[in-house]
């Protein structure tokens, strides 16, 4: 599957932006707290899905156009106005930097200190997650995550394959729910199924950790 904002986005998942991320998240009292840190809730509104995208119902019958996917794909990435050359990402649109404030006033909350290579590696987090939301036609599954997961160069820069057993699974449980609070503010209509995904994928299993949106 092409994704455009994993090719042309380099990859500023630095030591330090992984650091940060992990360490912000993965102490018992800073595990994933949506109503802390983000606005993905139950309660959340969702904007009205486009013609063709996913219903609060389920999922549309049939095989996704994926030349209307592509049409729709390259249309997001221009309304976000981020870069496609390479360079480092900084929040344009009121969304990305309600999403980007947010994270940052939780992230220093945590005592560590923010970053462009953080602000930058949130963003391309989420604009990712949003591109494999319309190519999948708004399709969003437990399959759907754990592939995402396993291919996308952002989640193995941050958590090479020397990171494993119970540490990978915070790591990645963490860095999932900062990728869905992305989500929620970039591509708002396709966060219910992320959370939906999530929480089958990453049940609570550790003191301190709760399903994501409750």
């Amino acid at each position: 599957m092409p994704i455009t904002i994993r090719r042309t986005i380099a990859l500023t998942s630095s030591v330090l932006a992984a650091g940060l991320m992990l360490s912000a998240c993965s102490a018992p009292d800073a595990a994933p707290d949506p109503k802390a840190s983000s606005k993905v809730t139950p309660e959340a509104p969702a904007k009205k899905p486009a013609p063709g995208a996913e219903t609060s119902e389920g999922f549309e019958d049939g095989p996704v156009d994926f030349e209307a996917a592509l049409a729709e794909r390259d249309q997001f990435i221009a309304d976000q106005g981020m870069p496609l050359d390479g360079t480092p990402l900084v929040a344009q649109t009121d969304a990305q930097k309600e999403f980007i404030g947010r994270e940052k006033a939780f992230v220093e909350s945590q005592g560590q200190t923010w970053s462009a290579e953080a602000e930058s590696t949130y963003l391309a987090l989420a604009m990712d997650a949003c591109e494999t939301s319309i190519l999948q036609g708004h399709r969003v599954t437990q399959d759907t995550l754990i592939v995402h997961v396993g291919s996308s160069p952002l989640f193995q820069a941050m958590l090479p394959a020397e990171v494993t057993g119970e540490e990978r699974r915070v790591g990645e449980r963490n860095t999932a729910a900062k990728m869905i609070t992305g989500v929620s503010y970039l591509c708002e209509a396709d966060t219910a199924h992320w959370v939906e995904a999530f929480n089958a994928v990453y049940p609570p299993s550790a003191p301190g950790e709760a399903p994501l949106g409750g």
